[in-house]
């Protein structure tokens, strides 16, 4: 699950977009046991249950001119990724 939220704004001949977006991702695995092994060799796992969010904030920045030959230039995004500790 994510959401992201940003405000444009144009600055001459730049464009400037400032965002913050949420992440939240959740993981559950079942226990496992192998079978037909013996002894030491035969792999068991216990189930588990993890969640981890993370944030973002940055800012899209792209200038609004003509590149000659139809280019285009890619918005650029530095951003500051952030996590939480997993929670079971």
């Amino acid at each position: 699950m994510f959401g992201e939220i940003g405000y444009g704004l144009s600055l001459g001949r730049t464009a400037l977009e400032p965002f913050a977006g949420l992440a939240w991702a959740h993981l559950d695995t079942d226990s496992f046991a192998e079978t037909g092994g013996t002894g030491a060799a035969a792999l068991r796992g216990a189930g588990t249950s993890e969640d981890v969010g993370y944030s973002t904030l940055g800012a899209r920045i792209a200038p609004s001119f003509a590149l000659t030959g139809g280019m285009q230039l890619a918005p650029r995004a530095p951003r500051w990724p952030g996590s939480t500790p997993s929670v079971t």
